[in-house]
């Protein structure tokens, strides 16, 4: 009997159980099963997050976010040089950096890593208020079994109203470091929590 099989032939509790030692283990002997098989198989409700039953997105705990780019890859997105300026507070230093516009490299060669850092924190600002009720940029987890020792917890990057192609992730992904973790990792992403599960 191979390892789906045996899964399939088990009863859900027991699923959870060998699923926690598997992973607590290293063992390792349910990772390469596809991802949407195991969701299936420890009753992730999966349709909440990919339109057959919208009314269940309050299972997944979701969060809204962008990733913080530098100033250097903020112009390179199309941002004006000017328009990210106009980011720091201090007038005094506005007004002077404005008044060099013309020579471009000297204004990056200026800007202090604060004030760098300041401005993608203020961009990165604008454009997660400017996702309310829009999901373009969402990230969905579940859990089974909270309450475990071993919780077991399920991400999805989230397209629209559906979570996207391949994106699932399984606890197996979660252990190896894989999540996005968008509400801890500050220095990445800029993220507003949505809704709790």
């Amino acid at each position: 009997m191979n390892n789906l099989d045996k899964l399939k032939s088990i009863s859900l509790d027991d699923r959870i159980k060998d699923i926690e030692k598997d992973l607590s283990s290293n063992n390792d002997f349910y990772k390469d099963i596809e991802p949407e098989i195991i969701a299936q198989l420890l009753e992730v409700p999966l349709d909440a997050i990919n339109g057959e039953n919208p009314d269940d997105w309050y299972k997944w705990a979701t969060w809204n976010y962008v990733k913080i780019l530098s100033v250097e890859q903020l112009l390179s997105n199309g941002y004006q040089i000017d328009e990210l300026i106009n980011n720091l507070e201090d007038e005094n230093r506005i007004e002077f950096l404005l008044n060099q516009i013309n020579d471009f490299k000297k204004i990056i060669i200026e800007l202090t890593l604060d004030e760098k850092a300041k401005i993608s924190l203020a961009i990165a600002n604008n454009n997660l208020n400017s996702l309310d009720g829009d999901r373009h940029l969402q990230i969905a987890q579940y859990c089974v079994n909270p309450k475990s020792n071993t919780p077991l917890y399920f991400e999805a990057t989230l397209d629209g109203d559906y979570y996207t192609t391949n994106s699932l992730k399984t606890p197996y992904d979660e252990r190896d470091g894989k999540f996005l973790n968008v509400e801890s990792n500050f220095k990445m992403y800029l993220s507003k929590f949505l809704n709790d599960n």
